[in-house]
């Protein structure tokens, strides 16, 4: 059973029961590639900033609980009210809430199930067109900083040129959050994101993707953050060949290419 300690301007981290909380964190079902947990505790009058805790490598959240022990200061007593938030950058995959009371002499406990915020594969922003359909949100990219390509219909800023080969958690883990290109939160995107970049017009003897914002692009697999659901073996990827979405063993050695929000 997995255990960590948490600490925060109101939460020190600690191992007795005595004027603490346990946190019982669990996800069902589970949540991928979490980097941090926030924690934030209100109550009896008080609140606290989130306290984080990282993780390096990423760490899934399941059934088996994850156990956290908040130690509150001297006298601090009452009922509260703890949120927990799973990260992964800055980004929220699920979100609980539990209670619990602090009072010395009993076993304070709190279970916290974290439910998925979101579905990050399903787009939410218009899906940029490629120029020439004539359909909606036409593709509009600006390269006027160098290195970088911000998309005008998502918002989203793209590294320019990838690189080549990676590993999926290499480029998940190294390659992408230390990419030295302007802006900071710089991450794998993920496989709807990496799909907005396809420009399906383009014949397949070159890369489907707009050879002037993104020169230099090869026709290969690149990594995509979301993994195969069932199978910790494979990632998805986005095949610039033909424009196609597909999985690979993860410690494939394919291109990746950054992505920063706003």
């Amino acid at each position: 059973m997995r255990a960590v300690s948490c600490t925060a301007l109101l939460l020190i981290a600690g191992c007795g029961a005595k004027d603490s909380l346990l946190l019982r964190v669990t996800a069902s079902p589970s949540i991928g590639l979490i980097d941090s947990l926030a924690i934030s505790v209100v109550g009896n009058g008080m609140s606290s900033q989130p306290a984080t805790h990282a993780y390096s490598p990423a760490i899934e959240i399941d059934a088996v609980p994850l156990l956290l022990n908040l130690q509150f200061p001297p006298g601090v007593k009452g009922m509260f009210t703890v949120t927990v938030t799973a990260l992964h950058g800055t980004i929220s995959e699920g979100m609980g809430t539990g209670m619990g009371t602090v009072a010395d002499g009993v076993e304070n406990v709190v279970d916290v199930s974290l439910c998925a915020t979101m579905d990050h594969e399903w787009a939410l922003w218009p899906m940029p067109n490629p120029v020439s359909t004539m359909l909606p949100n036409p593709a509009n990219y600006d390269t006027s900083i160098m290195g970088i390509v911000k998309d005008l219909v998502t918002g989203l800023v793209w590294q320019q040129r990838g690189d080549c080969p990676q590993s999926w958690s290499n480029a998940d883990e190294v390659y992408c959050p230390s990419l030295p290109l302007p802006g900071t939160g710089w991450r794998l995107p993920t496989r709807i994101e990496l799909e907005s970049l396809v420009d399906f017009t383009i014949a397949p003897s070159a890369a489907t993707i707009d050879p002037v914002a993104f020169p230099g692009t090869q026709m290969n697999l690149y990594w995509t953050a979301s993994g195969v659901a069932g199978d910790p073996t494979s990632a998805w990827g986005v095949q610039f060949a033909d424009g196609t979405s597909s999985s690979a063993g993860v410690s494939g050695g394919f291109c990746a290419r950054c992505v920063r929000s706003e």
